[in-house]
């Protein structure tokens, strides 16, 4: 879904267009353009360090799609770290080969294919001409992988052991799972949103019992389509469990808002049960104690900080048909059948672990 021009928080977002497109061509032509710059700032900040006689520049820290800052960092022998920001299991993703070569597929020459993985419970997608540039950006994320010295992750050791052991299988560097990054910030109500959150929405919680609201938020970049609005909103209202939704602007494809959607009847039944906000501050709801629930489109940040505030989830995929009933049943499933409290003791467990390991020395 091509992203249309906005003022968000007072940036520009609008789309960035380059020979692949998407996600692939614009970490392609990051990689391209600033790495000339950024091997000039380094150059210049080891002679001022050097001229004041403060030592070495002690390591590069770098996020794993601007793997242009290794390459500077081995030319001047300064050890790389490599931030990743997402899930351990990611790391697997995006090092593994999309279209291996014994299915007929030929890696362009330039590629390193030595430095992609091979992860026997990965599938391999059938990308086609795609699949050629998928394989070059992940190569080049894997090279930066192995001449790194370690890797960080945004991510605790039990919740992915799994993936951190296996990951520390292919590469030489020491995998650290070092997460939640978000509780390292001091102020726990400050957000980085580029969004503008509504506070009101607290003041609604407040007026609810322990346990009693479900959140949705389906991220900042999801999108829906009206006739999933409509279900959603439907098996929402049907469930007669009070819910906090957030609706972005320009969520629904096609650009109308949620008001314009709806029947008359549908949106007072909403304002009866439920709150929709534009946006929220989601740290703040999902520590608050009316919260019983989480709808989330599992992005890793709200996955990880749901599992910190000790709040059980629902999954449910918004980019297939979405029918009311599942809705209403999911929904009900969690906030009022056992089912849910079984959900909620696991997760409370959960919470407690991460808390605990954050207490230790």
């Amino acid at each position: 879904m091509p992203l249309k021009a906005a003022d968000v928080g007072g940036l520009e977002v609008t789309n960035v267009v380059d020979g692949v497109g998407g996600v692939i061509g614009f970490t392609r032509s990051l990689n391209k353009m600033y790495k000339e710059q950024f091997e000039k700032s380094v150059q210049e900040l080891m002679a001022y360090e050097n001229e004041r006689k403060r030592g070495k520049i002690g390591c590069i820290i770098y996020d794993v799609f601007m793997y242009f800052a290794q390459s500077v960092a081995d030319q001047f022998m300064i050890p790389g770290i490599c931030l990743r920001t997402s899930c351990a299991a990611s790391i697997l993703g995006i090092t593994a080969t999309h279209t291996p070569q014994e299915r007929g597929f030929n890696m362009p020459v330039h590629v390193p294919i030595e430095s992609l993985v091979q992860v026997p419970e990965l599938k391999a997608l059938e990308l086609g001409k795609v699949a050629e540039h998928l394989n070059e950006l992940n190569a080049a994320v894997a090279t930066a992988f192995n001449k790194s010295i370690a890797i960080i992750v945004n991510t605790m050791g039990f919740l992915e052991w799994a993936a951190i052991n296996k990951a520390q299988e292919y590469f030489k560097a020491t995998v650290y799972p070092i997460g939640p990054f978000h509780l390292y910030a001091e102020n726990t109500n400050k957000s980085n949103s580029l969004l503008n959150e509504d506070p009101t929405c607290i003041a609604w919680l407040n007026q609810h019992p322990p346990r009693s609201v479900l959140y949705v938020s389906f991220g900042s970049l999801a999108s829906m389509s009206e006739k999933d609005l409509l279900e959603t909103a439907t098996g929402l209202v049907q469930s007669n469990q009070p819910f906090l939704w957030v609706i972005r602007p320009k969520m629904v494809i096609g650009g109308r808002c949620w008001a314009e959607i709806l029947p008359r009847d549908l949106i007072e039944r909403i304002e009866e049960t439920g709150l929709v906000v534009s946006w929220a501050p989601q740290r703040q709801v999902l520590g608050h104690g009316s919260i019983g629930g989480f709808w989330t489109h599992c992005g890793w940040n709200s996955t990880i900080e749901g599992v910190c505030e000790g709040v059980p989830m629902i999954w449910m995929q918004i980019e297939n048909e979405i029918e009311r009933k599942n809705v209403k049943r999911i929904v009900r499933d969690l906030m009022v059948d056992e089912k849910g409290k079984e959900m909620r003791i696991g997760v409370e467990g959960r919470n407690r672990v991460v808390f605990q390991g954050w207490m230790k020395p």
